[in-house]
C-alpha cells in the first residue's frame, strides 16, 4: 500500500477537474490573479474593478440564526456602480420562490457606499 502526501492527493484531484476548472487552476498557477477562490461572487475578469457601492446584510436583533453566526455577523457585497448595486438589492430584497408560505426571511439589507 502506498501512502500519498496531502500534496500528492491534491495533484491527483487537480488532474480530475473538468475542463474549465482545470484551465482556471492552471492559469492561477501560471501567474498571479486578483481573486483567490473559484467560488467567489466576483467574476475573474472583473476582479480588479473598483467597487464603491455595496449592500450590507445583517440579521435583526433576536433572530435565532444569531445563535449560530454570532451577534456581529454581516456579509458585504460590493458593486462598481449604483445601478448594479440597486439591481442586486432588488433581487436580494424580493421573496424568492423557494421559500415555503410560512417562511419569513429576516435578513436586513442596507445600501452603503465607501
Amino acid at each position: 500500500m502506498t501512502v500519498h502526501s496531502v500534496a500528492d492527493r491534491r495533484l491527483q484531484a487537480r488532474d480530475r477537474k473538468p475542463g474549465i476548472l482545470r484551465r482556471v487552476w492552471m492559469e492561477r498557477r501560471a501567474h498571479t490573479v486578483d481573486y483567490c477562490h473559484l467560488h467567489n461572487l466576483v467574476e475573474p475578469g472583473e476582479a480588479a474593478r473598483e467597487r464603491r457601492f455595496g449592500i450590507r446584510v445583517t440579521l435583526p436583533p433576536g433572530d435565532t440564526l444569531r445563535n449560530l453566526l454570532g451577534d456581529g455577523w454581516e456579509r458585504l457585497h460590493w458593486y462598481a456602480t449604483e445601478k448594479e448595486r440597486d439591481a442586486a438589492y432588488g433581487q436580494m430584497a424580493e421573496r424568492h420562490g423557494y421559500y415555503r408560505k410560512t417562511d419569513s426571511p429576516t435578513q436586513v439589507l442596507e445600501k452603503i457606499s465607501r
